[in-house]
């Protein structure tokens, strides 16, 4: 979880991601990579956090906690990079009060396991040097960071081209979901880099173009489905007959929050299970009393699913909140209403950070009853060490009205957080609620820290978000 032009430059798209995007774009979080997403970590106690530990450490630097006389339902945590299992990572097993259980260190499968009695936490350090914790763990978890599915690895070139031209057309726009490109004669066509993420779903990549004018306005449109890139080489795929049977459809934002700085919108095809947002760019407006109204073009014959997008954004960017509705429905109406009152999680007010001890810095927001109702919660700290930028990413339940203090880190890798030469930059916190989530455990056990970086499953469904930021 992407979407909308402006979301483009981000590089999320590139792994065929979903709502991220939209979180990036209004917020200006920084995001790249399995677990970039930004993320909210909640301690099961009052002051209980979690932090991770780093690839190079010892196992000899493990507990400050004592012991149990007898193991425990054992948790494991697997560590993905692209699919791709991570060896030699190291693992902090915490209690529920952030104290140092056990530190393992991941196998060639990627996993690292403890019996240790009372985990309640569990931190990695990435290679990147980023660390991660998932908070609210429970005995026999099988826990996971990264993406345990192949996104980002090449597919495949495959050159779009159509049999003929647009006639007054200026130019073409050729998207994959993953990647796009303008090129001026479709008939020599444009080569394609595919990603894993576009044979996801097993029915083969998709392709849509669409001609422009000299104003680059859409005027007609070509698909084609099921490519199948080989193995080597450059694969042909030709676009069908040039449509202009287009949908005319209005999107109106119902009970727009007047505190909000801005309401947008946008609405894409989806086609094997990634959305196609380049043709309609987003369309901001300020909150108006009672509705506001957009207007977008959609193929009338491509893709099987819609998938629309609202958000209200408050403050300016990268400093406030922002709240984002993602949904794919079935139908091809003329007309979506939104009701952003009932429809979108209400913003993340109040965010502030603690770091009078800054190994451990303790994180707050306001919280309602619809906010503890969701899913679970993200948050992420930032600093700057050395000259080097570094984060610390946390997944937890969404009910922690008291906030988060991440946890010690044993002594051998106290290095990879904070300390007291560190510059602390922003604090986020993000909840998160989707219809294919029943709860917490099937977030951290089904999705983990990654979940608004992974391709949604084909729908219908609706995903919701919120976001709030401290600066500096």
């Amino acid at each position: 979880m992407t979407h909308m032009q402006a979301f483009h430059a981000l590089g999320a798209r590139e792994v065929g991601v979903w709502a991220i995007a939209a979180c990036i774009a209004l917020t200006g979080l920084a995001c790249g990579g399995d677990d970039a997403a930004p993320s909210t970590a909640v301690v099961p106690g009052d002051d209980a956090a979690t932090d991770s530990s780093a690839a190079a450490a010892a196992p000899e630097a493990a507990t400050d906690a004592a012991k149990p006389d007898a193991a425990s339902e054992p948790v494991s945590l697997t560590a993905y990079d692209d699919g791709a299992p991570q060896a030699g990572l190291s693992v902090v097993f915490h209690a529920a009060d952030g104290a140092v259980l056990a530190v393992e260190t991941t196998g060639a499968d990627g996993k690292a396991t403890s019996t240790a009695a009372g985990v309640a936490m569990v931190t990695v350090l990435r290679a990147d040097q980023s660390l991660i914790t998932i908070f609210d763990v429970e005995p026999k978890d099988a826990l996971f960071v990264g993406s345990a599915q192949v996104l980002g690895k090449s597919a495949g070139t495959i050159n779009v081209t159509a049999p003929t031209p647009v006639t007054n057309s200026t130019d073409y726009a050729v998207d994959v979901a993953t990647s796009s490109k303008i090129v001026t004669d479709i008939t020599v066509g444009a080569q394609m880099d595919l990603k894993a993420a576009n044979l996801l779903t097993g029915e083969g990549a998709s392709v849509l173009a669409w001609s422009r004018d000299k104003d680059q306005v859409p005027y007609s449109y070509a698909y084609a489905t099921g490519i199948q890139p080989g193995d080597a080489g450059v694969t042909p795929a030709i676009l069908g007959a040039w449509s202009a049977d287009w949908i005319s459809l209005i999107v109106r934002l119902k009970q727009a929050p007047m505190s909000a700085a801005t309401v947008a919108a946008s609405i894409a095809p989806v086609s094997a299970g990634l959305a196609y947002y380049d043709l309609n760019p987003w369309q901001v407006s300020a909150p108006a009393m009672q509705v506001n109204m957009f207007q977008f073009g959609v193929p009338a014959l491509f893709g099987d699913l819609l998938e629309y997008t609202v958000a209200a954004s408050y403050g300016v960017q990268g400093d406030g909140t922002d709240s984002v509705l993602v949904k794919r429905i079935k139908e091809r109406p003329t007309e979506v209403d939104v009701d952003m009152k009932s429809e979108l999680l209400p913003g993340v007010q109040g965010v502030a950070a603690d770091t009078a001890t800054p190994a451990r810095p303790k994180m707050t927001w306001g919280q309602d009853a619809a906010l503890s109702a969701a899913d679970g919660v993200l948050v992420e700290a930032q600093w700057a060490q050395s000259g080097a930028s570094r984060r610390w990413v946390g997944l937890a339940a969404a009910n922690h009205p008291e906030g988060l203090t991440f946890p010690k880190l044993p002594d051998a890798l106290a290095q990879s957080g904070p300390d007291a030469s560190s510059t602390f930059g922003r604090f986020i916190v993000t909840f998160v609620e989707a219809d294919f989530l029943e709860d917490y455990r099937a977030l951290r056990l089904d999705y983990g820290p990654a979940v608004l970086e992974t391709p949604l499953p084909k729908g219908p469904l609706a995903v919701r978000f919120t976001t709030g930021a401290k600066k500096p």
